[in-house]
């Protein structure tokens, strides 16, 4: 006898999050929570995953399936449409998963992978993870095979990811998992390359956007991808300014001005200052949260550096680099509008404020 569990109010919040492709499985534990709760089977091995959040409550559906828009139209016999699920048990719906002690249609066994305690996590942050983790699936799934395009579309995704607010850092990460659910032997290099790429973009050089997504993986999957993303093509109108060119004309070239213009605009989808709490805030792909780690001074040392490379006249190249400058960028960028946030934005008292799983 098989053992279902309904999911959702019934079980304290239990949300299922069901890897129903191979890619997924792969990808998701670079890009899901961890948690201590985790089963499949033979075949498809840690396939489930197991959290505890209020997505129940939040929304009104059972389940909310990520399916390949392309396998779909041409039911592809050994290419599953399904690509992740999340289950919720939302509503009146309810929605059940088979657990282990039972075994699968295949005659395979129902197997814990680990059988500690499901993760208790933000069910809006999770809803998010799983959207992306769809992309990302997606990504890997039409990751052109060979030559120059398999290289090339490195580029395209760091470019598209960097415009979409990832930091460097997390595409590399996001480009290995993708680049391992592939199978590809030049991970690594897909790593550097996306990540370039990302760089470029955040120090005012152009990046790939939509256009070139559509063109390497199609316009169905790209369309797919930034919406799951939810990655609006508007963005791309404004290209970031140039490097070695100062963002308003009448602040000269190399001020304190002028690096704290280039800082607020290669730092504005990923960091904000509460003046009201003296607090500078991070993004991390997902969420908002108090730095603790002097990020922005750091950030300001990497605006001055980069400055300085690019800068011909020796006295001003040292001057740029002294912790007097450092200091005055992180300053003035307080108070930039484009960082400046009002507490009230996140609709909650700072004590309160999620700052990390």
């Amino acid at each position: 006898m098989n053992v279902g569990v309904i999911l959702g109010p019934t079980s304290q919040g239990l949300t299922d999050i069901d890897l129903d492709c191979a890619e997924a499985i792969v990808i998701a534990p670079y890009t899901l929570p961890r948690t201590g709760a985790l089963f499949g089977r033979k075949s498809k091995r840690a396939s489930h995953r197991l959290y505890t959040t209020d997505l129940a409550v939040s929304i009104d559906n059972a389940a909310i399936a990520y399916d390949d828009p392309r396998a779909k139209k041409e039911k592809h016999p050994e290419r599953p449409a399904r690509l992740v699920e999340l289950r919720i048990g939302g509503g009146d719906k309810g929605a059940q998963t088979v657990f282990p002690g039972s075994v699968h249609k295949t005659n395979e066994p129902i197997n814990w992978e680990e059988s500690g305690e499901p993760a208790a996590v933000d069910g809006e942050q999770l809803h998010q993870r799983v959207a992306a983790l769809a992309a990302y699936c997606l990504l890997a799934r039409y990751w052109p095979a060979q030559g120059g395009g398999h290289h090339d579309a490195a580029k395209v995704v760091g470019g598209l990811l960097s415009r979409a607010g990832r930091s460097p850092e997390t595409i590399r990460i996001v480009v290995e998992a993708i680049a391992k659910a592939t199978g590809s032997d030049r991970w690594k290099e897909l790593c550097r390359t996306a990540e370039d790429a990302a760089k470029a973009h955040r120090g005012g050089k152009r990046a790939y956007g939509m256009p070139e997504l559509r063109n390497t993986f199609g316009e169905d999957i790209a369309n797919k991808v930034a919406d799951w993303l939810s990655y609006s093509e508007v963005s791309e109108e404004q290209p970031p300014p140039q490097q070695g060119t100062t963002l308003t004309q009448s602040v000269p070239l190399y001020s304190d001005e002028d690096l704290a213009l280039r800082f607020a605009g290669r730092h504005q989808h990923n960091l904000r200052h509460v003046n009201e709490w003296g607090r500078w805030m991070s993004w991390d792909e997902y969420r908002w949260q108090f730095d603790n780690t002097l990020m922005a001074f750091d950030l300001s040392r990497a605006i001055c550096r980069d400055t300085a490379a690019e800068c011909k006249n020796k006295k001003i190249r040292t001057g740029l680099t002294s912790a007097k400058t450092v200091a005055a960028i992180e300053r003035l960028a307080k108070a930039d509008r484009r960082i400046a946030a009002e507490p009230e934005r996140w609709n909650t008292p700072h004590w309160d404020f999620n700052i990390g799983e």
